[in-house]
């Protein structure tokens, strides 16, 4: 909490040190929250030093980030609160411990751009390989586009929708609900296509 930053300009400082150069290494778990409109930036400085890696890995999403080659991330959040884990150590526990961190449930986050005119990204998140379908219907129940229908590893996956239907025809403008199915578990979300 910096004193003379104003209530939405707020830091966060922490000195982090790799345990040793051998087969050693650090884990540390982080909790960040924010409003959804400010963006998190992050910093990582001197980790440029030989034989040490340092990563930040989101546990909703899995998605990982080697802080000696990007040593700013800025993170905008699609939801209050988001649980991270900062690995550093040798290269051999870095990667070891990366490869063991899996999603911790089935997520399908906000598609983007939305709302949209060609075409949109949805990304979807599995703590476990299992079988998927994920599927375009519009307001009415009727199934528009089936985009994703097999079996996935555990992981952060990503499609994109163009806005036609199952035949390549344009679909309509309109509010459409993306529909996820994964290991018994169902997730949806509204989108906005603007033709």
């Amino acid at each position: 909490d910096d004193g003379e930053a104003s209530a939405r300009a707020r830091s966060l400082a922490q000195s982090v040190r790799a345990a040793g150069t051998s087969d050693e290494g650090e884990v540390y778990e982080l909790s960040l929250r924010a409003t959804l409109d400010a963006p998190i930036r992050l910093s990582a400085e001197n980790v440029q030093r030989a034989g040490t890696a340092v990563r930040l890995v989101n546990r909703q999403t899995g998605a990982s980030h080697d802080l000696r080659r990007t040593s700013t991330l800025e993170l905008s959040p699609t939801e209050t609160e988001s649980q991270w884990t900062l690995l550093t150590g040798s290269e051999t526990f870095v990667e070891r411990e990366a490869s063991q961190l899996q999603p911790e449930s089935v997520t399908l986050w906000p598609n983007y751009p939305n709302p949209f005119r060609a075409q949109t990204t949805i990304e979807y998140t599995l703590p476990e390989a299992g079988t998927v379908r994920l599927e375009v219907y519009d307001l009415l129940g009727r199934r528009v586009q089936v985009l994703v229908n097999g079996r996935h590893e555990e992981g952060l996956h990503q499609v994109t929708w163009n806005g036609s239907d199952g035949s390549g025809t344009p679909a309509a403008s309109g509010i459409y609900i993306v529909r996820l199915q994964a290991n018994g578990t169902t997730r949806s979300r509204k989108m906005t296509l603007v033709r």
